[in-house]
């Protein structure tokens, strides 16, 4: 008959059928069926999943998307299952006691479009596993930045012209694009005021109106009006808007 040597390989699992059936030190897990220390023999429950979140939900080339999942024990191993049809494209595994990190870099390889993870395979150290369900565990890999569909400039005097000083706190530029954002902001261009944050128009799907006030006189003619969108995943763009500005009687 084999015997078994004392000395196993690190991170070894050893199958057994029976209690006797294990090396010295080693008892055997009739749940897992695998030879575990002693004071695990008993434990024949794979752990659940307490939480978990992904961070950022949308990413570009270059970031680092994290997936962490809190067990209600410690764990030996971890895995991601993912919906079907979606590959796994290629987290590193870190375990820290009852927490698993999944990291992933973003590469210019990485498939585009979203990601849905809808469990995770958790084994304990009495080497039991079970796939256990997650929700809300989805990412976004997003390389496009935003459209703006239209940027319109108007101001308060007549026509939508500015015609006199005190009418330089009247420009709103309304403003449509194609995908939620982070931040959308305008500016003029011919000064150096800090840019003005945007706000939703709730009348108009993804829709935002900006209002500006000079901070100094604008000259006379066409003035550009920089409006500079930011999505989700931090893709940016921008345009300009025009405003005429009309300060001189007609001669």
């Amino acid at each position: 008959a084999c015997g078994f040597v004392d000395e196993t390989p690190s991170g070894a699992v050893i199958l057994c059928a029976d209690i006797a059936a294990c090396p010295s030190g080693l008892v055997c897990n009739l749940s897992s069926h695998t030879c575990v220390a002693p004071d695990l023999a008993g434990d024949e429950t794979a752990p659940s999943v307490v939480s978990a979140s992904v961070t950022p939900a949308n990413a570009k080339d270059g970031d680092t998307v994290q997936i962490v999942v809190s067990a209600d024990e410690a764990l030996l191993d971890a895995a991601l299952l993912f919906a079907p049809g979606v590959p796994d494209p290629g987290f590193a595994l870190t375990i820290d006691d009852d927490r698993a990190t999944f990291t992933l870099v973003i590469a210019s390889s990485t498939a585009p479009g979203t990601t849905v993870i809808d469990a995770v395979l958790l084994r304990d150290l009495a080497n039991n596993q079970e796939p256990r369900a997650v929700d809300e565990v989805i990412f976004r890999v997003d390389r496009t930045a935003p459209t703006l569909v239209r940027a319109a400039a108007r101001a308060a005097g007549p026509g939508g012209v500015v015609a006199d000083l005190s009418h330089y706190t009247g420009v709103v530029v309304e403003v449509e694009v194609d995908e939620p954002l982070a931040s959308l902001s305008a500016r003029f261009q011919t000064l150096l005021d800090p840019p003005t944050a945007c706000v939703a128009d709730p009348e108009v799907a993804l829709g935002f109106s900006c209002a500006l006030t000079a901070s100094a006189a604008l000259p006379d003619g066409a003035n550009d009006i920089v409006v500079e969108a930011l999505d989700l995943a931090g893709n940016g763009s921008s345009v300009a808007a025009q405003i005429a500005v009309d300060t001189k009687a007609p001669s």
